[in-house]
């Protein structure tokens, strides 16, 4: 009777150990989703997510709440965008919130309007040929250099103030504003 019962606690002490094995590695898989992707591993994650080719070059734009990329192969015939922001609340890390190839990129400039992170981005190929970045917040007119010939894309709170884009003629380009929800 001892001896099947010693059988019995033992068999119960293993149960137990291998479902608290199953939890822990349940509990590391979850955080893993709960905390986010690092700043300095947006980028890896997103070629790996849309598969990426990894010739295509990448420019990358980040603030405390978005992390936004544009990839395009070398002739710039082609170009994928994936943007990633943290979610309020414990997470540190960025989250993948929106992706994907939109046609007004490759010919203008694109505007997504994060309310909820009050953040703003800017995506273009660049065929306008932008080649100055004006945000005005009231007081100072900050100014930002792009070359006219490359891609570009710019991340900016909300509150920034102004941002007037202009090409290589001096002339004002709006671009084309898309809500992200």
């Amino acid at each position: 009777m001892k001896k099947k019962n010693r059988n019995s606690i033992r068999a119960i002490i293993i149960i137990l150990s291998v479902f608290a094995v199953i939890i822990v590695t349940l509990s590391f898989c979850l955080m893993k989703h709960l905390m986010g992707v690092s700043k300095e591993k947006t980028e890896a994650e997103a070629r790996a997510f849309h598969n990426i080719d990894e010739t295509w070059q990448s420019i990358q734009a980040t603030n405390d709440d978005v992390s936004a990329m544009l990839f395009f192969p070398s002739d710039r015939s082609s170009h994928f965008y994936s943007i990633y922001s943290k979610h309020k609340g414990l997470s540190n890390g960025y989250f993948f919130r929106i992706g994907g190839t939109i046609s007004e990129i490759s010919s203008e400039c694109v505007q997504f309007v994060f309310e909820d992170y009050n953040s703003h981005i800017y995506a273009s190929m660049n065929k306008q040929k932008i080649c100055k970045v004006e945000i005005d917040d009231g007081d100072h007119v900050n100014t930002i250099l792009l070359n006219e010939n490359d891609p570009f894309i710019l991340v900016f709170p909300s509150n920034a103030g102004n941002v007037t884009l202009y090409n290589i003629y001096g002339e004002v380009v709006a671009p084309r504003k898309r809500d992200v929800p």
